[in-house]
């Protein structure tokens, strides 16, 4: 399995080690050393830069570490060049994925959006925009479903993005698909971590929100009020 955030990023740097050397770093326990060697078979060195390849090895993409190395990424598939246009999160992470690789990089790009001053300009700009009044943590929640990706060796091919409007505090589930079920365990996952928010709100369809608030009900989960709006 592997690790997230500062501990993905160490556990691919033992990988590479593992590799290169075909012996382990002194900081690894005994119990990471078979992960290593699975993950190991994930990857490839060339040119000294390491890449992740895909199950039929039909692409590589160059793995990143430092944060410098991200957030140059982020810029050049984030932003078009010949037109200055900021891409969504669903092409966005389309571009980065064809091309770079590094751990709990769903969570990271979604941060760097919500931190992009000219996307948060371009959605307060909107017009006809719909605007939710937020006033705590945690009170209003928003969902967003995006995908369709290749699906993972998990079988998962969308993502659904969960974000605090009050703290952007964000909460990533990769899902199977796209229906009431995955979305209402999405949101119980949410709920799990953070306790229940007093609203959800959705930019999907009014069926398919009226659909999940029904399910909801069902569950006897009723703290859920899932809203058809544009997101501010």
């Amino acid at each position: 399995m592997m690790r997230r955030g500062k501990e993905g990023t160490l556990h691919l740097r033992q990988i590479r080690h593992f590799m290169e050397t075909g012996s382990y770093l002194p900081s690894v326990h005994i119990t990471e050393k078979n992960s290593i060697r699975k993950s190991a078979k994930k990857f490839i060195i060339e040119n000294s830069t390491l890449y992740y390849i895909s199950k039929n090895q039909s692409e590589m993409r160059r793995v990143l570490y430092t944060n410098e190395e991200k957030n140059k990424a982020f810029e050049e598939c984030h932003i078009i060049p010949k037109t200055g246009e900021h891409c969504g999160r669903t092409k966005t992470l389309k571009r980065l994925s064809e091309k770079y690789y590094w751990t709990n990089m769903m969570e990271d790009l979604v941060a760097m959006i919500v931190r992009c001053k000219a996307c948060e300009f371009n959605k307060m700009n909107r017009p006809n925009q719909r605007f939710v009044r937020v006033t705590e943590p945690w009170e209003v929640v928003s969902i967003d479903i995006i995908g369709q990706f290749v699906a993972s060796g998990c079988g998962n091919a969308f993502v659904a993005v969960i974000i605090d409007m009050f703290t952007k505090y964000t909460v990533v589930v990769p899902l199977h698909d796209t229906t009431v079920s995955d979305v209402t365990s999405a949101l119980e996952t949410a709920v799990f971590l953070q306790g229940p928010p007093r609203k959800f709100i959705s930019d999907q369809c009014e069926e398919f929100v009226q659909e999940v608030r029904k399910s909801r009900t069902r569950r006897r989960c009723v703290t859920f009020i899932l809203l058809h709006t544009s997101l501010a």
